[in-house]
C-alpha cells in the first residue's frame, strides 16, 4: 500500500472572482435558509406577540413562558408558499392582553378550524367572545379582524426575520467569524471539509 497526497488550492470569499463569489454567496445563503434553527424564530415571534397584545417588551419568550404569560400557543410556517403564516390559539383574557378590542367581554377563546389542520395562518382560527358569566359576546368580529392583523405583522416579522438570517452581510459575518474562511474551490462551490483552512 501507497500513501498519496492531495494538493487543493482552496479560497476565501474575497480571493475569488465576481462570478464565483455570487456562487459561493448564493450557496451560502441556501445553507442559512436550510439551518435556521426554528427557535430563533419562533421565540422572536412568541416575544412579539406579547408586544402586539399587551404593549409589553419581554424580548424573545419561549413557548411555555408565552402560554404562561398569555394563554396562547402560536404555530407558523413560514417557506413561502400557499397556507403559510401564523395561527394563534388559546384562551387570553381582556386584563393582560389590554392592546386589543375587548367591549364588554373578558376572554376569548381562539380555536383551531378546519384549516388550521393543514395550514398555519390568519385564518385558521374562530374567535368567540365571553362575559365574565360565561356568554357569548358579539362584536361584529372587531377583535378576530384585529387578532387576524396581528397574524399578519407577526408573518412580516418572521420573514424579517429569515431574511435577515439568510442576507448577504449575514452569511459574510458568519464566514468571518469562521476559524476556517479557506472553504471555496476557485469556481465558488465549497471545497470538501478537509481541505478547509484558515487564512
Amino acid at each position: 500500500m501507497k500513501d498519496i497526497t492531495i494538493t487543493r488550492q482552496v479560497f476565501a470569499l474575497d480571493e475569488l472572482d465576481p462570478a464565483a463569489r455570487c456562487v459561493a454567496i448564493e450557496k451560502l445563503r441556501t445553507e442559512n435558509y436550510e439551518n435556521i434553527p426554528s427557535d430563533m424564530i419562533s421565540e422572536g415571534l412568541y416575544g412579539e406577540l406579547v408586544v402586539l397584545i399587551t404593549g409589553e417588551d419581554r424580548g424573545d419568550v419561549s413557548a411555555k413562558n408565552l402560554e404562561k404569560l398569555t394563554g396562547l400557543t402560536l404555530e407558523w410556517r413560514l417557506s413561502y408558499c400557499q397556507g403559510d403564516g401564523v395561527a394563534i390559539y388559546g384562551e387570553i383574557y381582556n386584563d393582560y392582553a389590554t392592546q386589543l378590542t375587548w367591549g364588554n367581554a373578558v376572554w376569548a377563546q381562539l380555536t383551531r378550524n378546519s384549516y388550521g389542520y393543514h395550514y398555519s395562518h390568519r385564518n385558521c382560527f374562530t374567535v368567540e367572545l365571553f362575559d365574565g358569566e360565561g356568554d357569548i359576546v358579539e362584536d361584529n368580529n372587531v377583535m378576530a379582524n384585529e387578532l387576524g392583523d396581528i397574524c399578519a405583522k407577526l408573518e412580516r416579522y418572521g420573514y424579517a426575520e429569515i431574511e435577515n438570517f439568510t442576507s448577504e452581510e449575514s452569511v459574510i459575518e458568519l464566514l468571518n467569524n469562521n476559524d476556517t474562511p479557506r472553504i471555496f474551490n476557485t469556481d465558488g462551490t465549497l471545497a470538501p471539509s478537509q481541505f478547509w483552512a484558515a487564512l
